[in-house]
């Protein structure tokens, strides 16, 4: 059995979806296509409130402070449980790239620490992708969050995606009581906001959390190049293949700053291109 390391309801109709789809700037059908790049970055203004609250503003307000929260260890402390659901990120990412790459997820293997480090066994699957995903992956699940937060319509639904991916695995292969209640907690937490908050403060708290999924998995990349304790992703792989750990760090790196920077863009195109008061 291997394992890799970390370092460190809502319900809608399908017609709702497709049109949540569609202001996204994803086609929902073959006719559709030709109409996605005028209407990538266009979205209605009772869908986020005004100008005041446009996606874009909201991002840029959400980076600047979760920025200023890191610079402030007390504060900091407090957004401790997103690094924690960023860690659920990355150890579920191993598990889903070891299953598409045909291989098995070890039995009560999946375990999750309070200091944001965690493991998952696996048995078998493609070495390359199932030791990359994690790292790779974390940053990929922020980045897909940070583009469905674009839509106030679409917060409740992802929460509920993410609360129940989080447990899912957490009951079927937790293997420390640790891990069971940071798991549960993290789920019954985003479960809490989705039936207790309003649309507008689910939409703000979803656009908070893939900001610090994706800043703490870019950050926890940044940690391999550094002294740190154990073997990291990188390390097992560079026993398993002929390739420095930091190449290995290095690419996770390039890979997570490219995707980022592509979400990035895309929003900074909708900001472009909507819409402005005339004064």
């Amino acid at each position: 059995m291997k394992k890799t390391k970390t370092e460190t309801m809502m319900d809608f109709t399908s017609s709702d979806f497709a049109s949540e789809m569609a202001k996204l700037g994803l086609p929902t059908s073959p006719s559709s296509l030709t109409k996605t790049n005028s209407k990538l970055a266009e979205l209605p203004k009772s869908d986020t409130g005004g100008s005041a609250t446009s996606p874009f503003w909201v991002m840029v307000t959400m980076t600047i402070i979760t920025i200023v929260i890191s610079f402030l260890p007390l504060v900091n402390n407090l957004t401790h449980p997103f690094q924690i659901f960023a860690t659920f990120m990355h150890e579920i990412s191993h598990a889903i790239a070891t299953v598409i790459t045909g291989g098995s997820i070890a039995s009560h293997s999946l375990t999750v620490r309070w200091d944001g480090s965690g493991e998952v066994g696996h048995l078998g699957g493609w070495d390359f992708i199932v030791g990359s995903a994690g790292y790779v992956g974390s940053t990929l699940f922020g980045c897909l969050m940070m583009l469905l937060a674009k839509s106030r319509k679409l917060a409740k639904p992802v929460l509920t995606a993410a609360g129940l991916l989080v447990l899912g695995f957490t009951l079927v292969y937790g293997a420390t009581f640790g891990t069971y209640v940071m798991g549960i907690v993290a789920a019954a937490s985003l479960f809490a906001v989705v039936g207790l908050a309003s649309k507008r403060a689910a939409y703000y708290f979803l656009s908070f959390m893939s900001v610090q999924t994706v800043l703490n998995a870019v950050y926890d990349i940044k940690v391999l190049f550094g002294p740190h304790i154990g073997d990291s992703d990188a390390e097992i792989l560079a026993k398993i293949y002929p390739i420095a750990p930091f190449i290995w760090s290095t690419a996770w790196l390039l890979i997570s700053t490219g995707m980022l920077a592509f979400v990035l863009i895309n929003y900074y195109k909708m900001f472009k291109n909507a819409p402005q008061p005339k004064i």
